[in-house]
């Protein structure tokens, strides 16, 4: 079904962004059908008019309006500019407007432009309409002889015979079946006078091949110093195609930061420095050469663009500035981030993650950043999502250091966090407080801090878990001990009236010793040995005798628990050990029944 005029615009312009006030009424006039806005523009046809890269020819092809497509073609200077996918006007008919293919090819359009999304020209699309076949056939037919001698004289730098192929039509734009344009492939033979020779008489550095790279960054590629720095030193002559960029929108300082060598990203880098290129430049996703330089971790690149005064305040499409993208990074660099740190303004920028530069520092246990975000004035109170810095700290982890150094290191960040107004109980949607996540990640000195900071040690998430029982679950003995001292309740069950006693009866490889300290010290804290769950009734006593565990039955039968208490089936602790057959556990039992009847 076709768009309306109004979806059609939205889909143009709205949606994509847009310039100035010119293009848009440009693009609502092809949009609507309206010719006498379109005659009345001073725009030309092939104007790029919106964020896509889509020209006016685009957006009337897409219409289907051949009257519309006739005017712009009228005033158009250039019919093959592709759009940000590399289609061009022509490349678009054939996928879906088949009858303005003739009318483009009869005006000029090239059918060697036009690379699409997967690097298929518009000329292998032509099989759709046998009058387009017949065109194409009798285009190469003609074009063959003077592509070949085309190509015969820029190979070999023979200038007079270019002049000559100019005035008979050479198109500069031409490309091949990999999206290769003369420019591109002069670059290859590493020929700078033809290459000279095609800048000046105006053919396109922007044009991309099928990996989409410019002439330049292809130049820049060569591994040859001494057939390189020729090529290079003609592009320098051409200040315009420095800062041309690719289909991306990234400019080949841009390529260069995203670089895998980061010893080749910085040669790259160092020349185009030195040509003075614009250092800020961003792509269609907002990012510059420094945000990619940190993502990619070329240090010393990021190093040198802030030597030469790159702009670190610019936020990315993703609220991503340098500083997020450099806390972010796989590897960091302390003296990058610490400067990044002092030039930065907007500190509480937060990325698509909801993640401040605080919150990411908080995150990889980096007292040291968080230390002199503080002190710049970065808001503590802006966490991540329904996480607070408390929650970040309490599962924070620095690679480097490992898990045991991270531990030491969010203690630090904890006291940091101490007095700036965040609540120490705050829990996730699901209950989770920093106390509970400390204890989750096996982070007993973070969890200690809390403690004495004065975290509640009885709060309960929305599965049941409290700090105690996880600490149990985990075997985190001397933190269970410390919940204890805090005053944690071992009777705070939840819905299925779990409590630390019934966790730690599941408890199989502990140490004997282990097992009867933790055991007394829940019982002496109040626990009660005959708690029983929900619905299945078992006591830690049952449970103890499931996992066949005859040193957590012996110790929670001296701490008073029945062997004759029943679960919802019947069924005493006594009774499924002799279910069991196991003779030692039966033994245990059988003599805790006499004492008791004594």
């Amino acid at each position: 079904m076709a768009k309306t005029w109004w979806l059609a615009a939205a889909l143009s312009f709205g949606l994509t962004g847009c310039g100035n006030a010119e293009q848009q009424r440009l693009a609502m006039a092809v949009t609507q059908g309206d010719l006498v806005a379109i005659q009345a523009s001073e725009l030309s046809g092939s104007e790029v008019l919106n964020a896509a890269g889509e020209t006016g020819l685009h957006l009337a092809v897409q219409q289907g309006n051949a009257e519309a497509l006739q005017l712009l073609m009228a005033t158009s200077h250039n019919l093959d500019r592709a759009d940000a996918a590399g289609r061009t006007p022509l490349a678009l008919a054939l996928q879906s407007q088949v009858e303005l293919v003739i009318p483009l090819l009869q005006n000029g359009a090239d059918p060697y432009a036009g690379v699409a999304p997967h690097g298929t020209m518009a000329l292998g699309l032509a099989h759709r309409d046998a009058r387009i076949q017949s065109w194409f056939a009798q285009r190469r037919a003609q074009d063959e002889p003077r592509h070949q001698a085309a190509l015969t004289a820029l190979l070999a730098g023979d200038i007079d015979a270019l002049e000559v192929l100019r005035t008979e039509g050479l198109q500069l734009d031409s490309t091949d079946l990999h999206g290769a344009s003369w420019l591109h492939r002069t670059v290859q033979a590493q020929q700078a006078a033809s290459l000279d020779w095609l800048l000046k008489q105006g053919a396109d550095p922007t044009q991309t091949d099928h990996k989409d790279r410019v002439p330049l960054v292809l130049a820049l590629s060569q591994s040859d110093n001494l057939k390189r720095d020729p090529l290079l030193k003609t592009f320098r002559r051409h200040p315009a195609t420095l800062e041309a960029p690719n289909q991306q929108g990234q400019t080949p300082l841009m390529v260069a930061a995203e670089l895998n060598d980061g010893a080749e990203a910085l040669r790259w880098a160092n020349w185009l420095l030195d040509s003075k290129v614009a250092l800020s430049a961003r792509d269609r996703g907002g990012q510059t050469a420094l945000h990619l330089a940190l993502e990619n971790n070329h240090h010393q690149l990021a190093g040198r663009l802030l030597a030469k005064g790159a702009q670190v305040n610019p936020a990315d499409r993703l609220g991503q500035t340098p500083l997020l993208a450099a806390l972010a990074a796989h590897r960091l660099d302390d003296g990058l981030i610490s400067k990044l740190i002092r030039q930065t303004q907007a500190l509480d920028q937060q990325n698509y993650q909801g993640q401040t530069a605080l919150a990411l520092a908080v995150s990889r246990s980096r007292p040291d950043w968080v230390a002199q975000l503080l002190q710049r004035g970065a808001n503590p109170a802006i966490g991540s999502r329904d996480l607070s810095l408390l929650h970040l700290a309490a599962q924070g982890l620095d690679p480097e250091l490992g898990h045991a150094g991270s531990d030491w290191k969010n203690r630090e960040v904890v006291a940091q966090l101490a007095g700036r107004g965040l609540a120490l109980d705050a829990q996730t949607h699901d209950g989770f407080s920093p106390l509970m996540l400390a204890v989750q990640h096996r982070y007993p000195e973070t969890a200690k801090q809390l403690l004495q900071l004065g975290a509640d040690p009885n709060l309960i998430s929305r599965y049941d878990v409290t700090a105690l029982k996880r600490a149990l679950e985990l075997q985190q003995d001397d933190l269970a001990l410390a919940l204890l001292e805090q005053g944690a309740d071992p009777n705070l069950a939840g819905s299925q009236q779990v409590t630390a006693l019934h966790v730690l009866a599941q408890s199989s490889d502990l140490p004997a010793a282990d097992t009867e300290q933790l055991i007394s010290a829940l019982v002496a804290a109040g626990a009660d040995p005959n708690a029983t769950t929900r619905p299945q009734r078992f006591t830690p006593l049952h449970l103890a005798v499931y996992g066949r565990n005859a040193v957590m039955v012996e110790s929670l039968l001296v701490q008073g628990a029945d062997p004759h208490q029943r679960d919802a089936d019947g069924h005493s602790a006594l009774a499924l050990a002799q279910r069991q057959g196991n003779e030692a556990l039966l033994a245990l039992l059988q003599n805790a029944a006499i004492v008791a009847m004594q």
